[in-house]
Formats: structure tokens, sequence, C-alpha cells
């Protein structure tokens, strides 16, 4: 799909735009080490280069000394790593996953863009066919720095955008989270809608949750909790991500969505499954029975079988997830949902797990 036809401003270079390496041959390579402190003596071709071969290699000190360089100067490296990814797809090069390292220790909200800024993102990204997805990351960032006036008429081209790579199976996953994630929030801030990447329709249980509750999800509050739940990406959260999820004023999207996981019979993908997870460690800071109960089913579903694939459940993360909140509640109701986990779970690592926690459970008296 093409969207250049779609952007609503007159596309013209970005400033800086002269100062950037746009020749046809790579800038000279990596020498092994970290970024250079003062890039302005490297100019942005080659800091951009050390920058993002460093960071990608998780070379210590790496991300520090980028996120340290002067705002003018970052954006003039994300501008040039934007142009190595147009410029790989056309010379036919392989694909780059550095990019999508690179682009959030570069970018910040100290950084200033404009519409000329993403109408030039969009066109020079128009076409791109490698499954990195590396040419829309730039026009994502720029698209969520904007303001809902400064996006106007970009509603268009960033659907376009967004329906380009969110089904793309082999860009890989964090990537499109990455993407997702930005180019949801700039569409959120144009519509006042609930993200196309929560909940997307192009999902199974997405399209049910969205279908059940219609226009609730796009009530204020909404977006960011599911977006907090969302950002939760391992298996136990921080205390400070728990703190972040108890200062929201608005909470129902947790026990609203996980009842609708709980009575739902069908496929729940990977990203669905990790919205899931965030949701029941923030419904863990609720310490009512009714949440307990909730819990309880949402658990049972969770770890149910997989009709698809032996050995795995419905939705691991989510199992896993209220096995361990589940051991810290009391009442009659974690013995049960553990009790039936322990006899229909067919995923052999959580099973263990549910076996251990149902034996931590204090022993009811009488």
């Amino acid at each position: 799909m093409t969207w250049t036809s779609l952007i609503p401003e007159p596309v013209g270079e970005p400033t800086g735009f002269a100062t950037l390496d746009r020749g046809p041959l790579a800038p000279r390579g990596w020498d092994g080490g970290l970024p250079p402190s003062d890039p302005s003596a490297a100019g942005p071709a080659q800091a951009a280069t050390s920058a993002s071969a460093a960071v990608y290699s998780r070379l210590p000190g790496a991300e520090r000394i980028v996120r340290e360089w002067p705002a003018d100067f970052r954006r003039l490296a994300a501008l040039q790593v934007h142009l190595h990814a147009v410029r790989r797809w056309h010379c036919d090069w392989a694909p780059d996953e550095a990019p999508a390292r690179l682009m959030p220790v570069l970018i910040d909200d100290r950084i200033r863009w404009s519409r000329t800024d993403l109408a030039w993102a969009l066109r020079s990204a128009d076409g791109y066919g490698l499954y990195d997805g590396a040419a829309f990351l730039l026009p994502g960032f720029i698209a969520a720095a904007l303001s809902p006036a400064e996006l106007s008429g970009f509603e268009p081209a960033l659907q376009a955008v967004f329906a380009e790579f969110i089904n793309e199976r082999d860009t890989p996953r964090p990537v499109r989270r990455l993407l997702g994630e930005r180019y949801g929030t700039a569409l959120w801030q144009i519509t006042g809608q609930l993200p196309p990447d929560l909940l997307p329709r192009h999902d199974p249980f997405g399209e049910f949750v969205r279908d059940f509750l219609g226009e609730r999800l796009d009530e204020p509050g909404a977006a960011e909790l599911l977006r907090h739940a969302a950002s939760l990406n391992k298996p136990s959260p921080t205390r400070a991500w728990l703190r972040a999820g108890s200062a929201f004023p608005v909470r129902w999207p947790a026990p609203v969505v996980l009842d609708c996981f709980a009575g739902y019979r069908g496929y729940i993908s990977y990203a669905c499954d990790e919205l899931l997870r965030g949701l029941v460690w923030i419904l863990s800071l609720d310490p009512s029975d009714e949440a307990t109960t909730l819990l309880g089913q949402v658990a049972t579903t969770a770890g149910s079988p997989n009709g698809r694939k032996a050995g795995r459940s419905v939705a691991p993360q989510t199992a896993a997830a209220t096995v361990e909140v589940l051991a810290t509640r009391s009442g009659p109701v974690p013995a049960q949902a553990l009790s039936e986990m322990s006899r229909s779970v067919a995923n052999k690592t959580l099973l263990g797990r549910v076996r251990t926690m149902l034996h931590r459970l204090p022993t009811p008296t009488n």
C-alpha cells in the first residue's frame, strides 16, 4: 500500500537535511568502541553508525553517552538512521534490527519535531519492503510527539502505515510492539479513541472486547491504564510499575476486560496475552474478595489447554501471573482455582508452578 498521496502537507526537506550523508555508499564501519562523547566532530553519519552498533551490541555505557548528546544533534542522528534504512531498501541490502534499538535512545521529549519532518519521513518510507520495519520508526516517533493540532490531516497516512506493519509476522515482535505503540499513540491523539494497537480489531479477542464495550473504551483514563498494562514486558512487575498502576484514577478496564477474558473461548494472541498479564497485576492491587474470585476465573481460563498447540495454555503469560497473585491471596478461591488447574493444565512448566504454589497455600483449619 502507498500513502504519499494521503500526506496533507507539501513535502519539503527537514531542517538540517543538508548536513546528512545521502551518498550511495555506507559510512565508515564501526571500530568496536563506544560512541563519541562529542558527536559534532564525527558528524551525523559516523556518529549514528557508531551509536547504532554500540547500542545494538549492548556495550556498557553506550546508551548513556547517546542520551547525553545535544537534542539538536540527536535529531539529526535520527534523520540519518532513517535515511540509512531507506537506502538499505533501495540498495537491496539485508534487514537490520539495530535501528529499533537505537531510536528509543536517540529520541526523547527534548527534541522538537514539525509537520514538515513528519511529511518527509512518511514520504521517504513509502514502499519500504524490508521486514525489519526500520523506515517506519522515525515517522512513528515524530507523530507520537506532535500535538493533535499538528497532526491534523495525517490520520489516513498514519493508518496506512499502521496497516502495513501490524500484521507482518516476519517483523520481530518487539519491533512490531514498538511501532504499534508509537502509531497507536499518535492516532489516539488525533481521534480520541482507544489506540488501534490496544485490543486491536485484527485480533479475535481484541475485536470481541471492542464490540462488547464499544465507546466505553474511549472514556478518559481507559487508554492510559491499558497502555500501562501492555508496557509490562516481563513476568513480574517492579515496585515502580505497581506504584504507577495504583495511581490511575480510572481502574475499571482491568476487571472488565479480565471478566471478558474469563468467559472467552477463542484464540488469544501473544500481544493480548501480554496485555492481560499486565491487567492481572493491576487487579492484584485490589484486595477485595470479588477481585480474588475474578483472578481465580482468569487463572483457570488462561491455563486451560490450547486446542491449536499441544502442551500449550490458552494464555500462558496471563496464567503464570495469576498463579503468582493467587498464591498471595486468602480465602477458599486460590486453593479451588489452583486445584482445578493442577488437573487441567497441559503445559509442564506451568503445571509445576501451579503445584508448587498449591503446596505453599496455608492448610485450612476448622
